[in-house]
């Protein structure tokens, strides 16, 4: 607002020292011309003296009326030169009287519009000092702004910085998970596989432990049949005996019945060491088959295996 308001002031006080210049140009004007008619005047004034004096010495020479007339013509010229000159000097007056009073309007003009001029600049000046002012205190803004500004920057290309280290790294550390997550997956396959495997083994182990405990109570049973039978034969060595001691204490009595006796007890000896040999067999059969049919030693054996030991000790029983 304040510089429009200079310019304005500028551009009138421009326009109005065009016009008083223009003004003094007319004035000029009309004192040169002013100055050109003196000139003639004087000129015709100086010519008419001269043909005056020409004209008494011509009257004085001769009568002529060709002088007369030549007289009465420059006269005629003369006056109406003279007028010419007044009307050039009336108007030149005018104008002259004309041009002071507008010299002096524009002069009261002048004033008045250089007294609001300097009221309008000395507010307009008022008003610059205090856009100065304003104009510092920005300016001193915007310096702080700018070292601001700088700093702010110098922070966030640090920042920039910071941030490219932590993207590296954050593609480092997703390029590791990836690779583990990848590792992580195979040997979840493997370990998979390796449950896989395992529930086959327990299951083959499961059926195997089966087998066995049906081996073993096979091998018990028939141990315990073994010693049912063993105890059988030991009752009846028993009986005997004591059937034999019965006998001995009757011996007078029946002695065709002692040889008869002694017959079946040799048969019964034979008997009895034939049992006892076979209750030896029965017992190590027994422990063989028990031997044979655990756990880790018919964990690599097939059923069929299993069963031919079976059979084999059975055999060796009968």
């Amino acid at each position: 607002m304040a510089n429009a308001t200079i310019e304005t002031l500028r551009t009138e006080g421009s326009d109005l020292f065009e016009y008083l210049n223009s003004t003094s140009s007319k004035l000029e004007e009309s004192r040169v011309r002013v100055s050109a008619l003196e000139e003639m005047v004087k000129e015709l004034q100086a010519d008419l003296e001269g043909e005056d004096v020409e004209q008494r010495k011509l009257l004085h020479a001769s009568d002529s009326g060709g002088t007369h007339s030549e007289l009465v013509q420059l006269r005629a010229a003369l006056e109406a030169a003279e007028a010419r000159y007044q009307e050039e000097q009336i108007r030149n007056t005018m104008e002259l009287q004309s041009a002071y009073e507008m010299a002096e309007c524009v002069k009261v003009k002048a004033g008045m519009r250089e007294t609001e001029l300097g009221s309008t600049l000395g507010m307009a000046m008022s008003e610059i000092s205090d856009l100065k002012v304003r104009l510092l205190d920005k300016e001193t803004a915007v310096q702080s702004l700018s070292e601001m500004n700088k700093e702010l920057n110098h922070k966030i290309e640090d920042e920039k910085a910071n941030q490219f280290d932590s993207e590296l790294k954050l593609m480092k550390a997703t390029t590791d998970l990836t690779d583990l997550k990848a590792r992580l997956l195979d040997k979840e396959r493997e370990m998979q596989g390796i449950l896989e495997e395992n529930a086959l083994l327990k299951l083959e182990l499961s059926k195997r432990e089966i087998d066995h405990q049906n081996n073993l109570a096979a091998a018990v049973s028939d141990a315990e049949m073994a010693r049912a039978a063993e105890k059988d034969a030991l009752s009846r060595v028993d009986f005997v005996s004591g059937e034999v001691e019965k006998n001995n204490s009757r011996a007078t009595r029946v002695m065709e019945q002692l040889v008869a006796a002694q017959a079946v007890n040799s048969e019964m000896d034979s008997e009895l060491r034939r049992l006892r040999v076979q209750s030896d067999q029965w017992r190590k059969a027994a422990e063989a088959a028990a031997a044979v049919l655990s756990p880790g030693l018919t964990a690599g054996l097939s059923k069929g295996q299993v069963l031919w030991i079976r059979t084999t000790v059975q055999s060796l029983v009968s």
